[in-house]
């Protein structure tokens, strides 16, 4: 799967640790892309300890609320990194 793909069949809600499903598989993607592990299962759609791990320095990186969540400031910084500036204003967070 392409990362466009899984970032446009999902609405980009508030995730944190325990959620699971495609928003989570498109936030991992979006990590995953930008060079933070998401640990050795990578995108499976589970927002486990590595998931959270690698938004918390990506966050930390980005001098963001370094909260391990992914809000809508964090789904705005992952789009732009990963050269998705078109699609933020198609996005709901």
């Amino acid at each position: 799967m392409r990362y466009d793909e899984a970032i446009c069949k999902v609405t980009l809600p508030i995730l944190q640790r325990g959620d699971r499903g495609d928003a989570v598989r498109s936030l991992q993607l979006l990590l995953i892309g930008n060079g933070y592990s998401c640990g050795y299962k990578a995108e499976d759609g589970v927002f486990g300890r590595d998931t959270e791990g690698a938004l918390r320095a990506f966050q930390k990186e980005k001098d963001l609320p370094i909260s391990g969540r992914a809000d809508g400031e964090s789904w705005r910084n992952l789009l732009l990194l990963s050269g998705y500036e078109e699609v933020i204003a198609t996005c709901r967070y």
